[in-house]
């Protein structure tokens, strides 16, 4: 592995993105009862994206 750096703030990144969805899934079904199946359902959405962008981007990182 040559770029040990960008590989960490890569990682880093992404994790912190997977985070912050996190939290604001959290808070809008505290916020907005109501709605909460569409905005599970959008937040999970997002979630699974940050989770396949840092799967098939640490591919660039396997050299």
């Amino acid at each position: 592995m040559k770029d040990k750096k960008g590989l960490a703030t890569f990682v880093g990144n992404n994790l912190r993105s997977m985070g912050l969805i996190s939290l604001l899934i959290g808070a809008s079904i505290f916020l907005m009862p109501p709605v909460k199946t569409l905005v599970l359902a959008m937040f999970l959405i997002a979630l699974i994206a940050v989770c396949l962008r840092l799967i098939l981007g640490l591919r660039r990182f396997n050299k």
